[in-house]
């Protein structure tokens, strides 16, 4: 009879942590804000008025930087059509907003920036 609970145990607790690592499709995104140190010098860098965006692979961050006066934008980052993250703040003068992909799912992100209502960034991201 212990065996049989010990066994059940188990097989819940190793079915628990499978599902979570497996099933679980929600991205965790952290939030910064930074300062502008030169140029970003990564890949996949999209303009919109004064407003740029970039990706660093390396860090898995989102990098929304403004070289212009303040500006106001929304961010919303979709994973296979659903939406993850959606934010609204104002980028200033010479700063930037991060987005650090804390998640461990790779994959394709679908990331759309709009600048005060009138233009916008899109771009496909891969997290690997």
């Amino acid at each position: 009879m212990k065996k049989i609970f010990i066994v059940v145990f188990v097989g819940i607790f190793i079915m628990s942590q499978l599902c979570k690592s497996y099933g679980s499709i929600e991205a965790e995104i952290e939030k910064t804000h930074g300062d502008l140190v030169g140029s970003s010098g990564n890949k996949n860098t999209h303009k919109s008025d004064s407003i740029s965006m970039s990706y660093d692979n390396v860090t898995n961050t989102i990098i929304i930087a403004n070289d212009g006066g303040d500006k106001d934008v929304d961010v919303q980052i979709y994973k296979d059509g659903v939406l993850v993250y959606a934010d609204c703040d104002n980028v200033g003068k010479g700063s930037s907003l991060n987005y650090i992909m804390t998640d461990e799912e790779s994959g394709d992100y679908y990331v759309r920036v709009d600048v005060e209502g009138r233009g916008s960034i899109e771009t496909t991201i891969t997290n690997e």
